[in-house]
């Protein structure tokens, strides 16, 4: 019986899955992982639009801006009281933030996020700041948004 050992590398997945394998990894990962491994890898990350960023301890706010453009974040996953200048990020359509500061939440407005369309909020305790992202987003401060969770726990 002849079995045929074949070895697949890396190289030789398709762009495709390339790709979908991307979207599994913090955009910081998928640039420490891959980029600079050869020409096709760093033509495959600077054509993404999807990344996201998770934020969980305050060392995570260094992001490498020679290799991550702003524009190639689609979510940000915030569970950290850091501040983050939301302005920079352009292209965000997914925002999650757990036990956000008061400052995060009065950066949430159409001139922040003007494609924002899901938004998920968890917080412990009611605050100004809170009542403020209501009106916003009932008055359709955000015109995008399709989907919105504000939990109060």
């Amino acid at each position: 019986m002849y079995i045929n050992n074949h070895l697949t590398t890396m190289e030789s997945l398709p762009n495709e899955i390339l790709i979908d394998l991307y979207q599994y990894f913090d955009g910081r990962e998928v640039y420490k992982i891959f980029y600079n491994l050869n020409s096709r890898f760093n033509s495959l990350l600077q054509s993404l639009s999807h990344l996201s960023l998770y934020f969980q301890s305050p060392f995570d706010n260094i992001i490498d801006y020679n290799m991550i453009l702003s524009s190639q974040i689609y979510t940000l996953n915030i569970y950290s009281k850091q501040n983050i200048k939301f302005n920079q990020f352009l292209n965000i359509h997914r925002l999650i933030i757990w036990f956000p500061t008061d400052e995060q939440i009065f950066q949430i407005n159409s001139k922040s996020f003007p494609y924002l369309e899901y938004l998920s909020i968890s917080y412990t305790i009611a605050k100004p700041s809170i009542c403020s992202l209501y009106q916003i987003i009932f008055s359709n401060g955000l015109p995008l948004l399709k989907s919105c969770f504000l939990s109060g726990h």
